[in-house]
């Protein structure tokens, strides 16, 4: 599942429209629709405000597993 199918999928859920998700973010719907259709990328300054938008976590939007510190011999 795409970046953009996963936003879909969690309007969806939150019964929230791309024009409503923009207003929260003070972004132009057309980010939003941009993002949805994965024409465009997320820049990391919107990513937390989106993924608080929607209750989802960044890990799951970018398909990330695990802790990566955790494979890291820190000494």
């Amino acid at each position: 599942m795409t970046v953009g199918e996963k936003i879909k999928l969690a309007l969806e859920y939150n019964g929230m429209t791309q024009t409503e998700l923009a207003d929260i973010m003070n972004l132009p719907q057309s980010s939003i629709s941009r993002w949805v259709n994965d024409q465009r990328i997320i820049q990391t300054n919107n990513l937390k405000t989106l993924c608080e938008a929607l209750n989802i976590s960044a890990d799951w939007l970018l398909n990330l597993k695990g802790d990566k510190l955790n494979d890291i011999d820190i000494r």
